[in-house]
């Protein structure tokens, strides 16, 4: 919840809201996705080497990324690699969580 909390602040609220994020919401961002950066090291997934239900929630949670097309990521090398790497392997990945990106920039073009 602290990476969603953490999009929401630094990145969301200032596209749907026109909310200039906090330096403590962008130090929580950075704070956060580093934690996530470093755990995810030289692993192939986020807890380690198999696939386990933190991967699908953390793919689900930075999807709404999507709004910035991902930039945000640039970073964060480990955490880029894993979640484009590990989208491509699920092939359930575009049926459940595909269209999520493109909703996002809907839904913040008409909010503009």
């Amino acid at each position: 919840m602290s990476i969603w909390n953490a999009i929401v602040d630094a990145i969301v609220m200032k596209i749907f809201r026109g909310v200039e994020p906090t330096e403590s919401a962008l130090k929580n961002f950075k704070k956060n996705f580093n934690v996530l950066n470093d755990f995810i090291g030289n692993n192939k997934y986020v807890a380690g080497n198999e696939l386990t239900i933190a991967d699908l929630s953390y793919l689900a949670t930075i999807s709404t990324l999507a709004i910035n097309d991902y930039k945000d990521l640039d970073e964060f090398p480990n955490v880029k690699n894993w979640f484009f790497r590990v989208q491509k392997e699920l092939p359930y990945f575009d049926d459940v969580n595909g269209k999520v990106p493109e909703l996002w920039k809907q839904h913040s073009s008409a909010n503009k």
